[in-house]
């Protein structure tokens, strides 16, 4: 089975939620001998063949981000426009599998994708009506282009997977149902395999920890103006971690320092992946302040490696998907987003009672189980294989009816 993935930024190359999807879903896919699995992407290629993935670079090196932190406007237009012819030359998918953002090139590679004669995915992992990747609000223009774009993708696709239910809704309210719009959501790890084999590793621990893109809608000043006020109110002397990288890194140290944390909390920058998995497996409680959050595969890990969490309720609930695996008062706390006292009086709680803690940890084996990525893969093969029985079945019955 020839498989082909397109995708402006793949992990292992840019770390990010819907990267890191195509990432797992392609070298897992790839593991099985019958498959010959191919990602096309835009991102400098430093080695063409990873985990029996082959890597196909289509975009000039001229035009590539100067960091991995964001999307250039550039970027995605070069993207799209070396996408207005097909790059396949000799090589035909049986599977193309197509990730929407950052859309314009679902208007350009149209043209031809839908004359291909395999099966089309396109994974949808948020819908920009109102608010963009970014957090900026879209002006009218915008967000008509963004469906226009999304309404060429579902043209050529044959399936939609959408990474949670809230996309999966937004998708059918915009689009009615022209095609089957399914739920293939972000993975996480089996913990037994990111656990070290010899104990933890030696290094600092965590009361709380935050884990995300360092940019305004993350909000990762609401974390440290809470943790200022838990330890202004209740004399708290631990210790927390922001972790990520990105463009408001200088203005959150210098906010550190203004709020006399800076013996307390650590700010740390491109962390490894396996270093990540530590150091999230031994904090206490992971926080997530976003104004949006299309998934948030950091929060999925730590609800399903039995971390409790305390989560933002957005004021943007058309991009959440969180709300699929974090229940309040269940496996996790929410509270308003941009509520600072109340964030800081749920951080007081959980640091206080380790019974509370111990009680939010209780379902991690079922979200463990229900997200682990073998299970997600043997979601996206068993939709695969759906979709081709049903257009065997409409064929047979339009072409050659059955004797009655």
């Amino acid at each position: 089975m020839r498989i082909a993935f397109i995708v402006d930024k793949a992990q292992p190359f840019y770390v990010g939620g819907y990267e890191g999807k195509v990432w797992n879903l392609a070298r897992r896919l790839a593991r099985a001998p019958e498959n010959e699995v191919r990602v096309y992407t835009s991102l400098p290629v430093s080695s063409r063949r990873i985990d029996d993935v082959l890597y196909v670079r289509i975009a000039s090196p001229d035009f590539s981000p100067p960091s991995t932190t964001g999307r250039s406007l550039t970027h995605g237009i070069v993207f799209g426009l070396n996408l207005t012819r097909s790059p396949f030359r000799d090589w035909g998918p049986d599977i193309l599998v197509v990730e929407s953002i950052p859309y314009l090139h679902l208007w350009t590679m149209s043209a031809w994708a839908g004359a291909l004669t395999g099966t089309k995915v396109l994974l949808v992992d948020e819908v920009w009506d109102r608010y963009s990747y970014f957090g900026w609000p879209l002006s009218a223009v915008s967000r008509r282009l963004i469906l226009e774009c999304l309404g060429h993708g579902l043209s050529f696709a044959d399936i939609a997977m959408a990474t949670s239910s809230v996309t999966q809704r937004a998708l059918s309210d915009r689009f009615g149902d022209p095609i089957p719009f399914e739920i293939l959501p972000d993975g996480v790890e089996d913990v037994s395999r990111v656990i070290w084999p010899d104990g933890p590793a030696k290094g600092e621990t965590y009361d709380f920890i935050s884990v995300g893109r360092l940019v305004p809608i993350k909000r990762q000043i609401d974390f440290l103006r809470a943790l200022a006020q838990l330890r202004s109110k209740t004399g708290w002397r631990g210790r927390a971690a922001i972790i990520g990288f990105g463009p408001l890194e200088d203005q959150l140290r210098r906010s550190i320092v203004q709020l006399g944390l800076e013996n307390q909390v650590d700010l740390l920058t491109r962390v490894p992946d396996d270093r990540l998995r530590e150091l999230l497996l031994q904090s206490k409680v992971y926080v997530l302040c976003s104004e949006r959050e299309g998934f948030s595969r950091s929060t999925l890990e730590a609800v399903a490696w039995g971390v409790p969490v305390i989560v933002s309720r957005p004021s943007q609930p058309e991009v959440f998907g969180v709300s699929d695996f974090v229940r309040d008062g269940r496996n996790g706390l929410y509270y308003d987003v941009g509520n600072v006292e109340q964030l800081a009086r749920e951080m007081t709680s959980l640091i206080q009672s380790p019974e509370l803690r111990v009680k939010l940890t209780a379902e991690a084996t079922s979200v463990r189980s229900t997200y682990g990525w073998d299970r997600i893969t043997e979601r996206f093969s068993a939709l695969i294989q759906k979709h081709q029985s049903r257009a065997r079945d409409d064929g047979f019955s339009e072409s050659d009816p059955p004797d009655r």
